[in-house]
């Protein structure tokens, strides 16, 4: 009987650590694919900070943006950016979230905007989700500090450039929430 109780507190102890290994060694990611180049970014190039958003006449409630970012040391030829707002009093939740444009903060909460931005030659683009249609963005996960995710968009020209529309597939993140900026 001593025996059995030894081996179930070992047992226990071992378990607990395997745990909280896991636990400790997850990694922040954001993946997805651009017209069909996959990009992946791990650990610190892949970041998330929330902010009070910036309330103009036409918002309805003041809101927060918790904003996933590709580190900007990185070197990509597309960059991709993503702003979750939400009010202010309301944390992130799972489930879909609306695609808004930047300029439509709080017309539909909570929301989110994916935008892109892409150099060529030396040259910036900038693309953007303007309205719902635009595509499909998902919490799937909201645990602590961290916040995972997917998402797929068609993503505009900012101008009218005659520049052909970003697909965005296959997308997903892991991100930890590092903080509140002022």
């Amino acid at each position: 009987m001593k025996h059995k109780g030894l081996l179930l507190i070992i047992t226990l102890s071992v378990l607990g650590l395997l745990s909280g290994i896991k636990g400790y060694s997850q990694e922040a990611y954001i993946k997805y694919t651009v017209n069909g180049k996959a990009y992946n970014f791990k650990g610190d190039k892949a970041g998330c900070y929330q902010k009070k958003g910036d309330r103009d006449e036409e918002d309805k409630v003041d809101f927060l943006e918790t904003t996933l970012y590709v580190d900007s040391d990185v070197k990509a030829a597309e960059k991709l950016g993503i702003v979750i707002r939400t009010e202010q009093v309301k944390k992130i939740e799972t489930g879909k979230y609306t695609i808004q444009s930047l300029s439509d903060q709080t017309e539909i909460l909570p929301n989110a905007n994916l935008r892109i931005n892409r150099e060529i030659k030396g040259e910036l683009e900038f693309f953007g989700t303007v309205q719902p249609s635009n595509g499909v963005f998902t919490i799937t996960k909201v645990e602590g500090v961290w916040i995972e995710g997917t998402f797929e968009a068609e993503l505009p020209s900012d101008f009218e450039d005659g520049n052909a529309p970003l697909k965005v597939t296959n997308g997903s993140f892991r991100v930890r929430l590092r903080g509140f900026m002022k």
